[in-house]
């Protein structure tokens, strides 16, 4: 199978996966003997607490889940703990606010773009066209600091266009996005994979792998996608409310698979393959401070 053609690094691109582009790449840390990474020494525990009250049965499916994103991040030792109504998680090693992001819901959809214009901009038009029928939502976003509530509200229905606030991974700019309805769920999804591709210089990119119905539907939008001009060659992935990226589209994705590269480093693409690869939280998680100990 022919490789892509190769991307500016710093720009986020969605393009298909090529065979086994990902083999044979250097190992990061030392191994044992056996070839296992050893467990880092200490531990660090974090509570989590739902933004409403959960029955036992779903603080136990939320431990779980907690566990799954954490062992995919490339944490050790998971060990998860349901009291008082909060999960904690403990892992080993000290490893700072690594934890945090898993206490996201973890609602992911694929959006085309319509427009996107830099927040706060004043006098300025946006880039493509916001329809009649959102520009007074789109206005009255800020997108100035996440999240803003306005934007989660209206992303509650799949079937309609809508906006959203994100951030411009090149250029750490915030934006606010018109959006269409959803093209591909989250929960099409059968697997998303981190992987750090030394070869070609892409650095650490995210490959995804769609069941059947997923598949489908993100062909056909990537083809529609690859025709159209910037910024609406852009698909948005969309993750509980905030654009969490928008790469570009350039030729029609077929297969059941993709990889978005660009501009990634280790802690992203980890957090972002975990996000789309395990299931939705029953609701939000706030994490407490870490606690860090020796032992």
């Amino acid at each position: 199978m022919t490789a892509p053609p190769t991307v500016a690094p710093r720009h986020r691109v969605l393009r298909a996966a090529p065979a086994l582009a990902l083999t044979g790449l250097a190992l990061a840390a030392c191994s044992s003997p056996d070839g296992t990474p050893p467990v880092p020494a200490g531990h660090t525990t974090v509570v989590f607490t739902p933004a409403q009250t959960l029955e036992d049965s779903q603080l136990r499916q939320a431990a779980e889940l907690l566990s799954a994103r954490a062992g995919r991040r490339g944490l050790k030792d998971v060990q998860t703990d349901v009291s008082g109504g909060a999960v904690t998680v403990t892992v080993a090693g000290h490893v700072g606010d690594q934890l945090a992001p898993l206490g996201r819901r973890g609602a992911v959809d694929f959006r085309p773009v319509l427009a996107m214009l830099p927040a706060g901009a004043v006098g300025t038009p946006p880039q493509g066209t916001v329809p009649a029928d959102l520009l007074q939502q789109f206005d009255a976003l800020t997108c100035t600091q996440a999240p803003d509530p306005r934007a989660r509200r209206a992303l509650s229905s799949a079937s309609t266009p809508s906006v959203a606030c994100g951030r411009d991974e090149e250029q750490g700019q915030r934006y606010k996005f018109a959006l269409a309805p959803v093209a591909v769920k989250g929960t099409d999804i059968s697997e998303a994979q981190s992987a750090f591709d030394g070869q070609s210089g892409a650095g650490w990119q995210v490959q995804l792998t769609f069941n059947s119905a997923g598949s489908e539907a993100f062909s056909s939008a990537t083809a529609d996608l690859a025709t159209r001009p910037a910024p609406t060659n852009q698909f948005a992935i969309v993750l509980d409310g905030q654009v969490l990226s928008h790469p570009y589209v350039a030729t029609a994705i077929t297969g059941g698979t993709a990889v978005i590269s660009g501009s990634f480093d280790e802690g992203e693409a980890k957090g972002l393959a975990a996000s789309l690869a395990t299931g939705v939280l029953p609701a939000e998680f706030t994490p407490a401070s870490p606690q860090e100990t020796d032992s």
